[in-house]
């Protein structure tokens, strides 16, 4: 790959800007003007870019100063020659905010990087600062909307994005595998979660269908106003369960959803006295019954809010297994 080193220069200032590119000389000016375009609409100020802007695209001249250039580090060795020979580091006679090489192309060293780092947190102390950022990126998002708003990704790039993810799982495993959060963390998760919950107009994915969607299909999900009948629903159902976990999946909704909405409302405590598995206890009588309901000791099991492994063990403690009749699949 080739390189070159070029000059541009301002003929209303007569000052000059030293590169070096691995594209031609037209296209790398091209690649600066659309650069300064963007850093002015952002409000970035460069003092090379802020010039094309102030002066125009069309008050420059443009000059290969080497070309054919076979390497990075000897363009960049001629970067620096010529940017000595011109003073172009000189504001008084040009553009160039480096003596040239690395740190023109962003290749700061740690200690100017950490001088960096201190001063724009130091900065960002300020409230003031914070606030003029978040009003700057407010107006930004406000004069150029999302692009992608009220598209959708096609088949072939759900599926591109999909064989990407899984290849990176694959390779990296998840990196709060086998943690746990501390109380501290979930503390601050659950008071985060509560302030959410407080704003106004807030409404939880929970309430956002009636319950006769949510229990007809899961995976098709539709937008509906919140009905009393939610929290209705809740009621009602609890008594034919004996955990929040039956009852969630009776609901069609997660654990995590339910838990929330019992908070929410304040209804855990009446909840929880209306489940079976806190007013009966699991006795032999109780499986017997239970398991003319079902298929198998599996749904048994999941019906009851244990696993299969726990009720497998009540049954050989009770000596019970020749007793249970499960329902048996009618053929035709």
């Amino acid at each position: 790959m080739a390189y070159l080193v070029y000059l541009h220069t301002n003929t209303i200032k007569h000052k000059v800007y030293v590169g070096i590119t691995k594209f031609s000389i037209e296209k790398r000016w091209k690649m600066h003007c659309s650069k300064a375009k963007t850093n002015v609409k952002n409000n970035i100020a460069q003092y090379f870019h802020s010039a094309i802007i102030t002066h125009g695209e069309h008050s420059w001249t443009h000059l290969i100063l080497e070309e054919d250039i076979t390497s990075i580090e000897e363009a960049e060795n001629r970067e620096i020659y010529w940017i000595n020979k011109y003073d172009s580091n000189n504001r008084e006679k040009g553009y160039n905010l480096t003596a040239g090489g690395n740190a023109s192309r962003g290749f700061l060293n740690l200690e100017v990087r950490n001088k960096i780092s201190v001063s724009i947190k130091k900065l960002m102390e300020n409230p003031l600062v914070r606030k003029n950022q978040s009003d700057k990126m407010k107006k930004h998002w406000e004069n150029n909307p999302n692009p992608f708003i009220g598209k959708k990704h096609s088949e072939n790039s759900l599926k591109l994005m999909s064989n990407a993810s899984k290849l990176w799982h694959m390779k990296n495993n998840n990196p709060f595998l086998g943690k746990k959060h501390t109380d501290e963390s979930k503390a601050k998760i659950s008071k985060a979660s509560l302030v959410t919950a407080a704003k106004p107009g807030f409404i939880s994915n929970f309430f956002k269908i009636t319950p006769e969607q949510r229990i007809e299909n899961n995976r098709n999900r539709k937008i509906v106003p919140t009905t009393k009948l939610d929290l209705k629903l809740i009621i009602d159902e609890a008594s034919n369960h004996y955990t929040k976990r039956n009852l969630a999946s009776a609901l069609n909704i997660s654990s995590a959803h339910l838990s929330w909405a019992l908070r929410r409302f304040n209804m855990k405590n009446e909840v929880n006295n209306l489940l079976k598995r806190d007013k009966i206890i699991i006795t032999s009588q109780l499986l017997i019954e239970e398991s003319f309901k079902y298929k198998n000791k599996t749904q048994l099991a999941k019906a009851l809010g244990y696993s299969l492994t726990h009720v497998c063990e009540l049954i050989n403690k009770f000596g019970i297994k020749n007793n249970l009749q499960f329902k048996k699949e009618s053929t035709l």
